[in-house]
């Protein structure tokens, strides 16, 4: 059997395991559909969004296809230290990388904060910020739907369980990512990057496990940014990229 044949079978057989393009398009736009509904959830008083991703968020139904919820809390916003407005509809945190790993860093309260979440607070060198264990602690404590399971969590909804982790929302992107912006390669196009960077990032209540403020950091997650760039791939690509997961369950 020569290579192609080779190819031509491997490509048949992701199909069947895949789907079609069609059916993938499907599964992305009913979550896609399900996300937008969400966008206007509340939890107590606060507004709510839903990002789905996972396996199953990218358009695939293979074996051990996983499904991960962020929760996204609507009503703040992280900012840069040079940023100085904020709508007035949204609490206002401040990241701070200045000591944390790269990727991580920590958020500091603003003085005239409201929440009662902002309770989860600690001072680090003279700085008031929202401490991310004591934030998921409040958190699963007040929200009957979700439940600790390791650093991040599950919730259940209607007899269905998925992983959960909750986080909240920045319009800028991270300087800890700035090399992305500068890319210079056929893939992914100029408009995809700009499509991504404009965006933004999220934060999630993860700290590095080497950090000495572990339990206080929160971690960048570029979630809409990983969607985008599964969503720009070509059919062929995505069977390819099928194949990888696979390989790698089998690892």
């Amino acid at each position: 059997m020569d290579m192609e044949d080779l190819s031509n079978k491997v490509c048949d057989v992701m199909k069947g395991h895949v789907g079609t393009l069609e059916q993938v398009e499907i599964r992305r736009r009913s979550y896609d559909i399900h996300s937008t509904v969400c966008e206007s959830t509340t939890l107590h008083e606060f507004k709510i969004s839903l990002i789905k991703g996972g396996s199953r968020g990218e358009g695939f139904r293979i074996h051990q296809s996983d499904q991960d919820t962020m929760v996204v809390f609507e009503n703040w916003r992280v900012i840069s230290k040079y940023q100085s407005y904020v709508s007035p509809k949204h609490e206002r945190l401040t990241m701070n990388c200045s000591t944390s790993p790269p990727g991580y860093c920590l958020l500091e309260i603003s003085t005239n904060s409201t929440s009662h979440f902002f309770n989860s607070k600690k001072t680090i060198n003279g700085k008031t910020v929202l401490s991310s264990s004591a934030w998921n602690f409040t958190f699963y404590s007040n929200f009957p739907l979700f439940h600790m399971n390791g650093p991040c969590g599950r919730m259940s909804y209607r007899g269905c369980e998925t992983d959960a982790v909750v986080g909240c929302i920045s319009d800028l992107w991270p300087p800890a990512a700035s090399a992305f912006r500068k890319r210079h390669a056929s893939w992914p196009a100029n408009q995809t990057l700009n499509d991504i960077v404009s965006k933004g990032c999220h934060f999630v209540p993860i700290g590095h496990k080497l950090s000495d403020h572990v339990d206080d950091e929160w971690r960048i997650s570029f979630c809409v940014a990983e969607k985008i760039l599964v969503y720009s791939l070509s059919y062929c690509e995505f069977l390819l990229y099928g194949l990888l997961k696979l390989v790698l369950t089998e690892m």
